[in-house]
């Protein structure tokens, strides 16, 4: 594929991510790809998404900031944000606007988590409250197996580098005693017969 000034079918836009440059010019790019292949999500039915970041508000509890992929998220929807689950008690987008409903690729923040969930979770909007503590309760349990078998994968390397280093320590101790042992009686010998002079 060749780029479009060589008369291919491929936009090129130089950007920079220190100084800021050619950022309005890369969303007007995929803005105009987007429109020309006509791609669009679906807006209707029960919400999915990505978490982009979450964290712990004193006053306001977990706070998530996320974009759906496809279908919409509305306040009062049961949610299931990774291994959390709650209620959307208040829903913001661009600009800390309250809003009433997200559609796809619109980002906002979210409020009524039972608690944080980490970045790049999966969100999905459920039916009842009951279904997402189920989905959250199971992951939760999925992702506790996990972290214990890579603990246990751990501990056992562990154990091995452990007793090998054992085994090294052992085989070179010998040596560095019968070292040291040679040196005091050497010391001593030097020693005893500079006093008998």
């Amino acid at each position: 594929r060749a780029p479009e000034e060589a008369g291919g079918s491929v936009q090129v836009v130089e950007v920079s991510a220190h100084s800021g440059q050619g950022m309005e010019e890369l969303e007007l790019a995929l803005f105009l790809e987007a429109e020309a292949l006509k791609l669009t999500a679906p807006d209707e039915g029960e919400g999915a998404g990505v978490i982009l970041e979450a964290r712990l508000d004193k006053g306001q509890g977990p706070i998530v900031t996320g974009l759906l992929r496809r279908g919409g998220l509305e306040v009062g929807a049961h949610v299931v944000a990774g291994s959390q689950y709650g209620r959307v008690k208040r829903l913001t987008g661009t600009g800390n606007v309250n809003l009433d409903r997200v559609g796809p690729s619109e980002p906002f923040e979210l409020t009524g988590l039972k608690g944080v969930p980490g970045a790049g979770d999966s969100l999905m909007v459920v039916a009842t409250e009951e279904r997402a503590k189920r989905i959250a309760d199971a992951r939760g349990e999925r992702a506790a197996q996990v972290r214990l078998k890579y603990m246990a994968d751990t501990a056992s390397n562990r154990k091995v580098d452990l007793e090998h280093t054992e085994a090294k320590i052992m085989t070179k101790t010998p040596k560095i005693w019968h070292k040291a042992k040679a040196s005091a009686l050497k010391k001593k010998k030097d020693g005893g017969a500079e006093e008998e002079e």
